[in-house]
């Protein structure tokens, strides 16, 4: 399951990754699939969730700078921010790579390092993984190149569906990221 995301890495290996994330320009970026989502009787955008994700972050160990979150885009929202600590409560946070709010599923990622001012100070591997594989794998290949950990994110298309997947689903299930391969 998802546990396994998390790796049983030990005090020295959590040492080297927090060191590692404190020298990056590390910003989070939250976003949904749809562009609003049925909450009781209304309809909520991303930005309706802002209080709510900064108030799960804090319960969970991660602040964000002057305690906000900054949206970007007009058609689909995204909100990001830069967080205090850069720690191992920030990178559990993401491995996931969502949480839950008001029931509702908000991705919770690294933006993509791709773009000139965000996050050009952690390593990206864009791959396609047409195998299933194991966290436990992926870490260990990752370890062999002098790495300490992976996080696992779902950008594009999965099995022909316009939506991102959760990290576990990635790793577990034959995804695609690629249209040109569907």
């Amino acid at each position: 399951g998802e546990e396994d995301l998390v790796p049983d890495l030990t005090t020295q290996q959590w040492a080297t990754l927090e060191t590692g994330l404190t020298r990056t320009k590390m910003q989070v970026v939250f976003s949904m699939d749809e562009p609003s989502v049925a909450v009781g009787n209304l309809y909520w955008t991303l930005r309706d969730f802002d209080r709510m994700i900064l108030s799960y972050c804090k319960d969970h160990g991660v602040r964000f700078e002057d305690d906000r979150l900054d949206a970007l885009g007009t058609d689909k929202i995204v909100l990001f921010g830069r967080p205090d600590s850069k720690n191992k409560e920030l990178w559990c946070l993401m491995k996931r790579g969502y949480i839950y709010v008001r029931g509702v599923r908000i991705w919770v990622q690294p933006p993509f390092t791709g773009r000139k001012v965000l996050n050009l100070s952690l390593c990206e591997i864009e791959y396609v993984n047409t195998n299933e594989i194991q966290p436990s794998e992926l870490v260990e290949a990752i370890q062999t190149w002098g790495g300490t950990d992976a996080l696992v994110v779902s950008h594009a298309v999965n099995v022909g569906t316009p939506a991102k997947w959760p990290a576990i689903m990635c790793l577990r299930n034959m995804s695609r990221t690629s249209p040109e391969l569907l």
